[in-house]
């Protein structure tokens, strides 16, 4: 009929659409990424291995985050036989890589201190890796997944505004991986 087949043109314009946008993210995505890795290839190299202050260096750098699924791990060496393996302890991983460099630092976080994966988690997981790990950027090219619980949410755009507000960057610019395209650095990082 003709109203299944305007629905079916309907539907085909909706993906194409779709696909049309997430090659837009994916670009942008991998300019963000070559942007870092020039402006990271004039770094002098000894400098690039200790701490560097927050906002110190003209320069854009591109991170990305994600958590992965949980992991099990057998956790008790003098467990016999089949229980080994039956009794596995959960760890949550948590991953920030720097593309420009380009290198990933994980977070395990062992069971016993499990937290809830939100905002407030993915707050002080950035944080600690900007105060320990940045490379000193004035701007910054962030890269989430689309998880509203995590990354989407008033809190962290709270706490990126906070970091430009106190001159720990000049510049951020956030992005969202597109909904069913979200595979990115971290997750290549959480394969290895």
């Amino acid at each position: 009929t003709e109203d299944a087949e305007m629905k079916k043109i309907t539907v085909y314009r909706e993906a194409i659409a779709h696909i049309e946008h997430a090659r837009r993210e994916r670009n942008h995505y991998r300019d963000c990424i070559k942007i870092s890795e020039q402006s990271y290839s004039k770094i002098d190299i000894k400098p690039r291995i200790r701490r560097i202050k927050a906002n110190s260096r003209s320069l854009p750098m591109h991170y990305s985050w994600d958590f992965a699924l949980q992991l099990h791990y057998p956790f008790e060496d003098q467990q016999v036989g089949p229980i080994y393996f039956k009794t596995p302890r959960r760890a949550q991983l948590f991953g920030v890589c720097c593309e420009g460099i380009p290198r990933q630092v994980n977070y395990l976080i062992d069971e016993a201190d499990f937290f809830d994966k939100g905002s407030n988690t993915v707050i002080s997981l950035l944080d600690h890796f900007f105060e320990h790990h940045g490379v000193g950027e004035k701007q910054v090219f962030l890269t989430a997944d689309n998880s509203v619980a995590q990354n989407k949410n008033n809190a962290l755009l709270h706490y990126l505004m906070y970091r430009t507000l106190v001159g720990l960057h000049s510049e951020i610019s956030l992005s969202f991986m597109v909904v069913g395209h979200t595979k990115f650095a971290p997750d290549g990082y959480f394969g290895l």
